[in-house]
């Protein structure tokens, strides 16, 4: 059986981004009720993509915190050979 662990402090970090881009996103979705109609699709457009990219980065940085008993290489490039 593979024995796999997490690091604490990169899984509160993770946490964090979470917290942070989901409160920025409400508070850009309470903005679209008082604005105007552009400036709703402004504030619409910018809660949805901090979300995004908290939730991404939020999985990232879980994915970072995942220590196996294995060697495990994140390639920029994509090519896997060597």
């Amino acid at each position: 059986m593979l024995h796999v662990s997490w690091d604490p402090v990169l899984i509160g970090i993770s946490f964090i981004v979470a917290f942070i881009a989901s409160f920025i996103a409400l508070d850009s979705a309470g903005k679209v009720a008082i604005s105007s109609r552009r400036e709703s699709t402004f504030w619409r457009l910018s809660g949805g993509a901090t979300l995004g990219m908290g939730i991404w980065s939020m999985h990232f940085i879980g994915m970072l915190a995942m220590k196996m008993s294995m060697p495990i290489n994140y390639h920029l490039s994509g090519n896997d050979s060597n």
